[in-house]
């Protein structure tokens, strides 16, 4: 989800499925070193995903 730091509202969001659990349940985002993917821990799918 990405946040307008000005009004604080939402600028947009990305969802992420599984095909075995549906909603990912997004817990954690954390960006790569290189600042070029991040990677989302869904607790719901006991899965971490690679968006870039």
């Amino acid at each position: 989800m990405e946040i307008d730091t000005r009004t604080y509202g939402v600028v947009r969001s990305l969802a992420l499925r599984s095909p075995r659990f549906g909603r990912c349940g997004a817990a954690w985002a954390e960006p790569s070193p290189d600042g070029q993917k991040v990677y989302v821990a869904c607790v719901e799918a006991d899965r971490i995903y690679e968006v870039d």
